[in-house]
């Protein structure tokens, strides 16, 4: 999702470092579509199904591709098709 108030997870020190490191590890272009700027960085595997900031769970997404991407993960979600995998049982 794209934090339009630069709050939340996006606004860190880290993810600052993972979005410039995105910039040169991989195309710079929309994903989907081929369109230019301006781009967000998307998560292929959004992170409530599981998905990791590594670069290959990484992609640019012009803002109308990532906003109907999300709209559908959303969609997705509600219906209960991305449910979090269960965590495996402690062991006594």
């Amino acid at each position: 999702m794209a934090w339009s108030n630069g709050s939340g997870r996006t606004s860190t020190a880290r993810w600052k470092r993972i979005r410039q490191q995105a910039k040169h590890s991989l195309n710079y272009w929309c994903a989907r579509c081929g369109n230019g700027e301006p781009l967000e960085l998307d998560h292929i595997i959004n992170h409530r199904s599981g998905g990791t900031d590594d670069m290959d769970n990484l992609q640019w997404l012009c803002v109308p591709c990532h906003k109907a991407k999300t709209q559908q993960e959303a969609a997705a979600g509600r219906r209960g098709k991305y449910r979090r995998p269960p965590k495996p049982p402690l062991e006594p």
